[in-house]
């Protein structure tokens, strides 16, 4: 075995990479909030859309072709931050579960 290589289970339980975690999850939000836009303001109003409700929470965002790229990069924020909490509470679940195996593996510290 390549002992350079870690194994498969200590792969898995590597830290998970921040800015690559947030990235892939800021472009599809990004993607979904333009595309949504677009294909309203491409094939027309639908009954029960009301994609003007989301102006309300993001702002300077329209249900218009500028509005579809504001909306694009208040995806991408959406998703970035929510990529990188996910990413934060895996590796805070992970150093927790990590720090009480090695507390029960050597319940009596110190010489």
């Amino acid at each position: 075995m390549d002992r350079c290589r870690p194994s498969w289970p200590s792969r898995l339980r590597a830290p998970a990479q921040a800015g690559v975690r947030d990235g892939t999850r800021g472009l599809p939000g990004g993607l979904l909030f333009f595309g949504f836009t677009a294909l309203y303001l491409i094939r027309g109003p639908v009954e029960g859309t009301n994609l003007w409700l989301l102006g309300q929470y993001f702002r300077f965002y329209r249900v218009t072709w500028p509005g579809a790229f504001m909306g694009f990069v208040w995806g991408f924020v959406v998703g970035f931050v929510a990529g990188w909490f996910i990413a934060f509470c895996r590796n805070l679940m992970l150093a927790i579960s990590i720090f009480l195996i090695r507390a029960k593996a050597d319940p009596e510290p110190g010489p």
